[in-house]
């Protein structure tokens, strides 16, 4: 988005100005993500934001700096809280910036308010005393699964008369008519469990957190001081839940939609050289959906790894322009865990009994326990994750890898 380098080398030229071209128009594109403003195009510096921290901050220790990328997702970012958590215990790196969407951006400023106040050990209460609070509200939810639901379909809620009729409910009444005061007990909890100062502290790691501008459709990234409360209910904010919520004049929706999560901000930042992204929807999907809930959960797990794709793009166009300026490229890794979260529907997302959060919790620790086992390993060394295998380590024939199978021998030939 903007990046303004110099070509020191006649033969770069075409190849950086086709790059820059890529790039700008990924950030100017209202459906990918980009400014919140559209004026600011001539105008806009993508390190103007990162004026509170120091760009050529470096670890202390020696260890390798990682930066995270946490993916919203509603209630599986108890997914990500299991991820944390085990993140926490191991002193190997020095964490030095993350970015979220939805509740991935909740995990990432209640983590950093615990980490300031009490160090790693900290970050983990304050997750932990979120979710415990997220989990007694929705013990009594009407959206939780039914009790026959738990024997035939797991922790989906699909036919729970209490999701049945929310849906109905949202499709004839938006939140300005159910909800008219916009109550949204999820204000009293962050207000309880993120300390905004600490995010301000000069010693905090880097926060980039996404919304989706209602106007344009495109991404907003908030850091420093511009994060509040109020960016971060933005940032969480489901638009047939809740009321979109006004910053300055505008109004924005869930950042899921737009930047989920934000990773080319934190490419730019400076802050670490690998790149860990905890990736919560399933970006690959083996089966073909033929009932009606299967095929709308497949298009909420699209429509929410779209912003994805585009991010991933983007890191992949800055990594070549870092190539064509003779820089080292940033390291990308991922964890996640398909196999577990694939057969939890949309459904579940709305569903935070306590039950359900402990169970994604442990899916959370387990997949970050076998990440460090293996890929974590490589911190500092080399990438890990390659965006075009997306069968997350299935051996399943696809059209697609058949057809990369073919150009890879066609260009060797």
């Amino acid at each position: 988005m903007g990046l303004f380098f110099i070509a020191t080398r006649e033969r770069n030229d075409k190849f950086l100005a086709q790059i820059f071209r890529e790039i700008n128009i990924l950030a100017y594109n209202p459906f990918r993500g980009g400014l919140a403003d559209p004026s600011l195009s001539a105008t806009f510096n993508p390190m103007a934001h990162l004026t509170d921290y120091s760009l050529t901050s470096t670890s202390t220790r020696g260890r390798p700096r990682i930066a995270l990328a946490l993916q919203g997702g509603g209630a599986h970012g108890a997914f990500t809280w299991g991820v944390l958590d085990r993140l926490m215990e191991v002193p190997h790196f020095d964490l030095t910036a993350l970015s979220g969407a939805s509740a991935g951006a909740i995990n990432a400023a209640v983590l950093l308010s615990g980490i300031l106040r009490n160090g790693p050990q900290g970050g983990r209460e304050r997750l932990t005393a979120l979710w415990q609070r997220v989990g007694r509200m929705g013990r009594y939810s009407p959206l939780r699964a039914s009790l026959l639901e738990r024997f035939t379909h797991g922790w989906n809620s699909n036919w729970a008369g209490g999701h049945l009729a929310f849906d109905l409910l949202t499709r004839f009444f938006s939140p300005y008519q159910f909800n008219p005061f916009d109550l949204n007990p999820l204000r009293i909890v962050l207000s309880e469990t993120v300390d905004i100062d600490a995010l301000h502290a000069e010693q905090t790691p880097a926060l980039f957190i996404s919304a989706t501008d209602l106007h344009n459709g495109s991404a907003q990234i908030f850091t420093g001081k511009d994060i509040t409360l109020d960016t971060l209910m933005a940032s969480a904010c489901i638009p047939f839940l809740h009321q979109a919520v006004s910053i300055n004049g505008r109004y924005y929706w869930d950042g899921g939609y737009s930047s989920n999560p934000p990773l080319l901000a934190l490419a730019e930042s400076g802050f670490a050289d690998d790149i860990v992204l905890v990736q919560i929807h399933a970006g690959y999907e083996p089966s073909l959906p033929t009932e009606a809930r299967g095929i709308h959960d497949r298009l909420n797990q699209i429509m929410l790894n779209a912003p994805l794709a585009g991010e991933l793009k983007s890191f992949d166009l800055y990594n070549r322009l870092r190539q064509a300026q003779e820089k080292s490229p940033l390291r990308l890794h991922r964890i996640a865990a398909e196999k577990e979260l694939r057969p939890l529907g949309s459904s579940s997302k709305l569903n935070a009994e306590p039950g359900f959060l402990d169970h994604l919790f442990s899916i959370g620790r387990d997949a970050a326990a076998r990440w460090l086992e293996t890929d974590g390993a490589q911190i500092g060394l080399r990438s890990t994750y390659d965006p075009l295998d997306d069968t997350d380590g299935e051996a399943i024939e696809t059209p697609q890898k058949s057809l990369r199978k073919t150009k890879s021998i066609r260009r060797r030939a």
